[in-house]
């Protein structure tokens, strides 16, 4: 029996989780129009209705965004360990993905409705996390890419902040191989800041990791032999290479583009940075990253 458990009755460890995490839930109410509990059908005959016979059903909607909601309370809240692809209900020993972090897409969705849905101090694991990845990255930096400033990490991280390429052998270096995963992860450090203004979070704890992952991506960057004023990066795969240098985006892709706020900026330097992780090759995805002169 857990330890934690032995003491309670099922009762009473129910309300204490209910009591806990209320705290947090019942912060955001949303209401649709039309929205009415079904008590005829359980959710999973409500969703397959709603997907496949394209039915109307606003209360699955509501209840959709509670959950993912309750899903984050109950799987962000430990120091350094975010959610993860399967949260902490991964029924296996050896879990999909290893039970790690994607992170050209997968934790960064995790995290993309914590703020908005007034769950902000649910972001503090991510912080835990890149810190760490902060100084594993500095090594893979070195010895992977011979750069010797700031810190990387590739696709893929786990609970101890890995930071290297992944694979076991048989995968393509074409995924492999990215090393814009801690760049594109510092966007929800400065998420967080944008919606708290906490100054002092900005200053100590996004801003070193921000500038770093930065850092590294500055010392990557080679100018476009096709026109001088735009940095790419290489290697990069063939066909995005190619799709890149004829026609250069003039703005990055609503697909894989940080978002740099407008309000209460201070001077920034701005550099587009092409290159593409993604299994579209006819598609040149831009990642922008910036970096403030002064904090």
């Amino acid at each position: 029996e857990a330890w934690h458990l032995a003491n309670f009755t099922y009762e009473e460890f129910k309300q204490r989780h209910i009591d806990d995490y209320k705290k947090l839930f019942d912060r955001v109410s949303l209401n649709l129009k039309g929205a009415k509990f079904d008590a005829t059908r359980p959710t999973d005959k409500q969703l397959l209705a709603y997907s496949d016979s394209h039915e109307s059903n606003p209360y699955l909607e509501q209840l959709y965004f509670q959950y993912g909601r309750y899903l984050l309370i109950s799987s962000s809240r430990t120091k350094g360990v975010p959610a993860n692809l399967q949260g902490l209900w991964a029924p296996a020993l050896r879990s999909p993905w290893r039970g790690n972090y994607t992170i050209n897409i997968n934790l960064e969705e995790n995290y993309w409705p914590a703020e908005v849905a007034n769950l902000s101090e649910l972001v503090a694991p991510v912080d835990g996390l890149v810190e760490g990845m902060a100084v594993t990255g500095r090594h893979n930096a070195q010895h992977f890419y011979g750069i010797d400033k700031g810190w990387c990490a590739g696709h893929n991280t786990d609970a101890w902040a890995m930071t290297n390429p992944v694979g076991t052998g048989n995968e393509s270096p074409q995924w492999s191989n990215w090393a814009m995963g801690g760049a594109w992860l510092v966007e929800t450090l400065w998420d967080h800041y944008d919606y708290t203004r906490d100054t002092e979070y900005l200053r100590n704890t996004a801003y070193p990791l921000m500038k770093g992952a930065a850092d590294f991506l500055l010392a990557w960057l080679i100018p476009n032999p096709h026109n001088r004023q735009r940095q790419i990066t290489s290697p990069i795969r063939a066909t995005v290479a190619a799709v890149s240098m004829a026609e250069p985006p003039t703005s990055p892709s609503s697909a894989s583009s940080s978002r740099i706020p407008s309000r209460e900026q201070k001077p920034w330097a701005s550099t587009t940075i092409t290159s593409c992780s993604c299994n579209q090759p006819s598609i040149a995805c831009a990642l922008t990253i910036s970096v403030s002169g002064a904090i």
